[in-house]
């Protein structure tokens, strides 16, 4: 049985691309500023969390799926270092990973990607945005058949590539859901629990208390250490359901 470290993401202002200060903006407006700042500084604790994390792992022979990524080799490090040097904490870390023995695939379609950039790309030059820069920083995000291809797409290629005995890691936005389509011959490890990460998307949003939206945030960036036998566990259920309407 393949074995795959899922980490669901929350992308910083690097990984957004054209998108990125319309998010900033349209997030300090419907967050309040203070609010999205704090955001802010908590999405960068989570990333602090997730270095210290990879750093302490040997990647040796690991297979790496990264969101948004529709190459392999050669290309593929090209790719991520053009990310690592607008400031992507993700690429940085990836590249880390592949520096000390894992492996990049290539884990999207380009077209499902094209689709998905022209979409961006709308979205940037729409005059007023709103519901749709909204779709891109809370939960939930309404059903959309290009995620669900995507998501579809990218558990086939995890299934290809981890086999009976591989293992890897998948990083990927937290409104995936990837682990839905893996079949039971993959053993999945927790890095984050994604229900609590999409129940703070919620909270930053106003809705739910706020004092769980600061408790969710904490769980976001509070360190996660690798275990002989998986990942720790945190009883942080309750919390997600808090979070619930």
């Amino acid at each position: 049985m393949g074995t795959l470290l899922h980490v669901p993401v929350i992308h910083e202002s690097p990984d957004l691309g054209v998108v990125a200060s319309l998010v900033d903006r349209r997030g300090a407006e419907l967050a309040g500023r203070e609010r999205w700042e704090r955001h802010k500084r908590t999405v960068a604790g989570f990333w602090d969390a997730m270095e210290g994390f990879f750093r302490a792992l040997d990647p040796h022979g690991m297979k790496i799926f990264q969101d948004s990524l529709a190459a392999d080799g050669s290309l593929a490090r090209l790719i991520l270092e053009e990310g690592a040097a607008r400031g992507s904490r993700n690429h940085r870390i990836v590249l880390d990973l592949l520096d000390r023995g894992a492996v990049a695939v290539k884990t999207e379609d380009i077209g499902m990607l094209k689709e998905e950039y022209e979409r961006a790309l709308k979205l940037a030059g729409d005059a007023s945005p709103g519901t749709g820069v909204l779709a891109m920083i809370a939960w939930p995000p309404k059903p959309d058949d290009l995620l669900k291809r995507r998501d579809r797409h990218i558990a086939r290629i995890v299934e290809e590539n981890l086999g009976r005995e591989g293992r890897g890691i998948l990083f990927i936005g937290a409104f995936h859901d990837v682990l839905a389509e893996l079949s039971s011959e993959v053993a999945v490890l927790r890095v984050k629990d994604r229900d609590m990460m999409l129940a703070y998307q919620k909270t930053l949003m106003g809705q739910g208390p706020g004092d769980v939206h600061e408790e969710l945030g904490r769980y976001l960036a509070e360190p996660v250490f690798p275990g002989l036998d998986g990942l720790p566990a945190r009883q942080g259920a309750n919390l997600a359901q808090e979070g619930q309407p």
